[in-house]
Parts: C-alpha cells; sequence; structure tokens
C-alpha cells in the first residue's frame, strides 16, 4: 500500500484526520506543488458521509505525492498577514466607516474604472486583492496588490518612466510583467482609479511578516504618474 501513512479506522483516528483537514481548509489546489505529501481537499470533505468515510483517509483528503524541491508559496499566505496587518491597525473598527472589499467593490465608480482594467488584457474587470474606501473620505481609496514571492515584487521599472515604458513595450510584455509584479499590478490598477479618484496602491509580497515587502504609491485623481511614498 503506496501512501505517506497508514491510519485504523476507529473513531479517533477520524477525528485526528478532521482535524487535519480543519488545518488545510484554506489550501488552494496543489497540483502544481513540489514538495511533501499535501492535504488538497477542505474540511468540508472530513464531514461527507459514506462510502466516502471508506475509503483510505489519503483518498478522502486528496492526499497527493508531489516530487523533490519544498512546497510553492502562495498569495492566500500574503493575504492573510495582509488581513492580519489591517485588523492591528483598526481598519475593522466600525466607528473609523472604512469598507475593505477584496477583488471587487461595491462602489460604483470603482467598478467603473476597474471595468476595463484586468492585468490579463482582453478588456476584462480588473480585481486588485483590497480595496479600501472610507467614508467621510469618497475621493480616496486604498488598493493593495500581494504576491507570495518576494522575487516577485518588482520589475524594477521607476513610476514616472511607466508612462514611456507602457508606449514602447508590446500587449504582451507588459500583460506578462504587470500580472507577475507586485508593484507593477498595483500601478496598474492605480493608473485606471486615478481618472476618478486619487489613489495609494500599496505593493506586499512574501510569506511571514518579517519577511514582508511592501512599497506604497500615490496616484494623486488626474494625474499622469504615481509617485512613491515609502520604501
Amino acid at each position: 500500500m503506496n501512501a505517506p501513512m497508514r491510519w485504523r479506522r476507529r473513531r479517533g483516528t477520524q477525528l485526528r484526520e478532521v482535524e487535519l483537514a480543519r488545518s488545510f481548509r484554506n489550501v488552494p489546489d496543489r497540483s502544481s506543488l513540489r514538495g511533501e505529501w499535501e492535504l488538497k481537499a477542505t474540511y468540508s470533505n472530513a464531514r461527507r458521509s459514506p462510502p466516502f468515510l471508506n475509503q483510505p483517509p489519503w483518498h478522502r483528503f486528496g492526499l497527493v505525492k508531489v516530487l523533490g524541491g519544498k512546497v510553492a508559496k502562495t498569495e492566500r499566505v500574503t493575504e492573510n498577514l495582509v488581513r492580519k496587518a489591517l485588523k492591528e491597525a483598526h481598519y475593522e473598527d466600525p466607528s473609523l466607516k472604512i469598507l475593505i472589499e477584496e477583488q471587487k467593490s461595491s462602489i460604483e465608480a470603482v467598478q467603473r474604472s476597474l471595468a476595463k482594467a484586468s492585468k490579463s488584457g482582453g478588456g476584462g474587470t480588473g480585481a486588485p486583492e483590497f480595496i479600501i474606501s472610507q467614508g467621510d473620505n469618497p475621493d480616496f481609496i486604498i488598493i493593495i496588490e500581494c504576491k507570495a514571492a518576494t522575487k516577485d515584487h518588482t520589475s524594477g521599472v521607476a513610476p514616472e518612466d511607466l508612462a514611456i515604458i507602457n508606449a514602447d513595450e508590446d500587449e504582451a510584455t507588459r500583460t506578462k510583467r504587470i500580472t507577475r509584479f507586485a508593484v507593477d499590478g498595483a500601478l496598474h490598477y492605480a493608473s485606471y482609479l486615478a481618472r476618478d479618484f486619487s489613489v495609494i496602491a500599496i505593493a506586499v509580497s512574501g510569506q511571514t511578516k518579517p519577511g514582508l515587502k511592501t512599497n506604497a504609491f500615490l496616484h494623486p485623481k488626474g494625474a499622469k504618474n504615481a509617485r512613491q511614498l515609502c520604501a
């Protein structure tokens, strides 16, 4: 029996399996990973009724063997670090009237600005990881773009050079750049939103709080380019 572990099918063992599944409930598709045995299913899988529970546990939880190297980094980890930082900064305090939205917005002007801002081209809707607004300052928007690996933080293009770069790049090269890099993607979204808002665009990359890389930019409403606020 080729499996990472052998389980006895007792109630206590099944509870342990449930515990394992719960810890991996937010794990994304692992098909591209190279590392150890990984759980691929969600906590809900552990609650299915027989015959599901009568299957071997490595079938039940979608355990897959991936060969060589380390477990791939995931943007979900970076996003969770951002969520925690926003919470620690009291952005969730109801008295502050701050609205934190993810990938899409309920604000019509934001919807309109991002309607054709897809990083992949083709005129689709743009979807920054976080869109933050505050009721008393409707002309300001904060967007946050996340990448898992710090090597994908920035292409090194300065904000003031983007207009020139965008004019010279072919569509495929530009799409690849803004899709891969957090800074480039954040500035891309800001350029669309700046038609209606003054935008603070934040790029974040990394998998641990001490290892995070962050850059922030201000793109004033109607301005041609953004400028860096902090490194």
